[in-house]
């Protein structure tokens, strides 16, 4: 494909804007509300991941053990944050 650039198609005037674009048609406290929603989200994250470790990671084990058990626990711990920590309970 060879299309030409016309460059004047991307020129966007900022000073022609509203005030607070693009957050300006609706109200502040649908935006705090939305913040504080993921900041929640980001929160339990870190909560659930503190809580696997505990659960997973924080038994004795014998000398002779420990090598193993960390190679087998670090997977299920990088897991834990990319598919979601209830799939790992049940593992």
């Amino acid at each position: 494909m060879n299309a030409t650039y016309d460059s004047s198609r991307w020129i966007v005037d900022v000073n022609g804007l509203p005030a607070l674009f693009p957050t300006n048609q609706i109200d502040a406290t649908f935006w705090e509300s939305l913040g504080r929603t993921v900041a929640t989200f980001g929160y339990l994250e870190h909560v659930m991941g503190r809580a696997i470790f505990a659960l997973t990671a924080t038994k004795p084990y014998k000398a002779s053990e420990i090598e193993a058990a960390y190679e087998k626990w670090l997977p299920r711990l990088e897991r834990a944050f990319t598919v979601g920590f209830l799939s790992q309970l049940k593992a």
